[in-house]
């Protein structure tokens, strides 16, 4: 593995979880480091870091919190 993509990994504990938890692109990582790229991601879909979910969780704490302010008027 690349030095700069073992540093990479390092500094994101997401990254670092991601992998440990989906050994799999050990392989990938090894063989090229324009892997990398595809791996952040996967793993920003799969943990829902993406912009559209955060703009989505953001919209549905909106939701609950004009939902509150009906309820205590």
């Amino acid at each position: 593995m690349n030095i700069n993509i073992n540093y990479r990994l390092r500094e994101n504990p997401n990254l670092l979880k991601y992998l440990r938890d989906n050994s799999y692109w050990y392989k990938y990582l090894n063989r090229n480091d324009y892997y990398f790229k595809l791996f952040e991601e996967k793993m920003k879909e799969d943990y829902k870091l993406t912009t559209k979910d955060k703009l989505s969780n953001f919209s549905k704490n909106l939701d609950m919190i004009v939902k509150f302010m009906d309820i205590l008027k």
